[in-house]
């Protein structure tokens, strides 16, 4: 906070995705180099990658559209209909990678940097949006946008639900506090100074000011923290009532709880990072 009591936005050491809204950059080759070695030691250099689509030959294109066209009720043109059936031909390519993405994403969730998280997340999307691929000019640019929409929505949904597959509460506290040196003890002591840190942090952090549109600063944290991944549906409300309870009584808050939602955990990833940069900064 500066002397003036106005908030900025801190600057993490390590690439990061902002909490308030301001992209990040690193400023120590040391910083890196310990995250780096953090993500090695994780196997987290590496994500998985889906091969190429084999490309379609007229015939099993055409094989496919006819199908769609037997089955539509709709009036469609020829190349409408040979433009969806490329659309299927490459989702079907993509769509045995998406496990082994999402995965690779839920295990870097306390640990990804801005640039990687970002990086990865696209990368899940892109398999799970259905235009990827489709031939320009078949489309309109709203189903582009609306695919791409989804698309966000339905990674974050897989994420959420191999999350959900075991209980991760004392996974993401060591994440937030990673040193060997750390306990039980010392590791919720920091949990509630970051809880204090982020409460202040929502309410003074300007660059909040034009994210909350809506004027819900908690909300709009919660959401730039896990973008590019649209919230599920079914965490939308929960993750901002958790949020707000966590702030308003951080006492309360037990390491089980932690492990609720991705969402909560990135966010909370990214404001730790936050809180680490700003304590370099005043040192």
């Amino acid at each position: 906070m500066k002397k003036s009591g106005k908030s900025e936005c801190a600057r993490p050491a390590a690439p990061a995705a902002s909490a308030c809204g301001e992209r990040v950059t690193g400023d120590s080759s040391r910083n890196r180099k310990t995250y780096e070695n953090r993500l090695d030691d994780m196997g987290l250099t590496k994500p998985p990658v889906a091969a190429a689509a084999k490309v379609p030959s007229q015939v099993e294109l055409a094989q496919l559209a006819a199908t769609l066209a037997k089955d539509s009720t709709a009036q469609a043109s020829a190349g409408e209909l040979a433009g969806r059936a490329l659309e299927i031909w490459n989702a079907s390519a993509s769509a045995v990678f998406v496990e082994q993405m999402a995965a690779f994403v839920v295990k870097g969730v306390c640990v990804f940097d801005e640039t990687d998280w970002g990086a990865h997340c696209r990368s899940l999307v892109a398999l799970l949006d259905d235009s990827n691929g489709a031939v320009p000019g078949l489309s309109s640019s709203e189903h582009f946008r609306e695919s791409l929409k989804q698309a966000q929505v339905k990674a974050g949904v897989a994420v959420a639900h191999l999350w959900r597959q075991k209980q991760r509460g004392v996974e993401v506290i060591r994440a937030l506090f990673p040193a060997k040196s750390e306990t039980e003890e010392t590791r919720s002591k920091k949990l509630l100074a970051l809880l204090e840190f982020a409460k202040a942090r929502v309410s003074q952090c300007d660059q909040l000011t034009w994210l909350a549109k809506d004027g819900n600063r908690l909300k709009a944290c919660l959401h730039h923290a896990w973008e590019p991944l649209g919230i599920p549906p079914d965490d939308g409300k929960f993750v901002e009532v958790a949020a707000k309870a966590w702030l308003e009584l951080p006492k309360n808050v037990v390491v089980s709880n932690l492990g609720a939602s991705p969402v909560l955990a990135r966010w909370l990833a990214v404001v730790r990072l936050e809180q680490t940069a700003e304590a370099k900064n005043r040192a």
